[in-house]
């Protein structure tokens, strides 16, 4: 019979190996390293040196075939747009499993974004205009072909060519990039959408729902605390 220490050695051994497994597996699950930060920036053109050194980053994790993202998106602009000289947007790609085509769209922005990152965001909303288009039921009985050929069609509305996108949604380096976007979100906590986070802290749900004026509030409050610490450098550098 065995002894309750043998026992214990044991369950002891398989905890370890349990263990190691899961950390051999998280790993290989990280999010690869690169050269870009992942996102897309809005307004266009609002990013390099001078992002990097504004005091707000807002950065939002969106889903294109998420209905709360679309409904969220005209405040997120108004905003980003109103703080762009103290404020950097950022989107990242957030594809969820139970939007069936979600993860196309996601790739197809990637595509996009190689072949002309300017587009990228006529592309978001060209997506939201057409999402009852494209939903779980409006698609449940296409094939993955018939619908890639009307998403290269939804491209050819924001002039990108029906080749360009076909191509791209069957090339792997644009869905590697699209896994690499979906996996930053992971490792940032998102599990879904729309998901905001202001200067690298995740925002509670309800700021999905936020106003202008409860966006504006909470910006200025932060500015306010920029304005104070710089006056108080100066006063201890006179």
């Amino acid at each position: 019979k065995e002894t309750m220490n043998t026992q214990f050695q044991r369950w002891l051994f398989l905890m370890v190996v349990v263990i190691v497994y899961f950390d051999s597996y998280v790993s290989a699950q990280a999010v690869p390293l690169t050269l870009n930060y992942d996102g897309y920036v809005y307004p266009v053109g609002n990013s390099g040196g001078c992002a990097a050194v504004k005091p707000i980053k807002l950065e939002a994790f969106y889903d294109l075939m998420c209905p709360d993202c679309r409904a969220v998106h005209p405040t997120v602009k108004k905003v980003a747009v109103k703080y762009q000289e103290k404020l950097s947007f950022t989107m990242h790609l957030f594809p969820l499993p139970y939007h069936n085509n979600a993860y196309t769209m996601s790739v197809a922005a990637h595509v996009i974004a190689k072949h002309n990152e300017t587009k990228v965001w006529d592309w978001v909303e060209a997506v939201f205009r057409a999402q009852n288009d494209f939903g779980n039921k409006a698609t449940e009985r296409l094939t993955k072909v018939q619908i890639n050929d009307r998403i290269a069609t939804l491209g050819e509305s924001i002039g990108i060519s029906n080749s360009i996108l076909m191509k791209g949604l069957d090339n792997p380096n644009m869905d590697y990039s699209s896994r690499i976007s979906w996996k930053f979100g992971c490792s940032k906590t998102v599990s879904g959408t729309p998901t905001f986070a202001l200067n690298s802290i995740i925002l509670p749900p309800d700021s999905a729902e936020w106003t202008l004026h409860k966006w504006s509030k909470l910006i200025d409050d932060l500015l306010s605390q920029q304005d104070h610490t710089d006056t108080l450098t100066q006063l201890e550098a006179s």
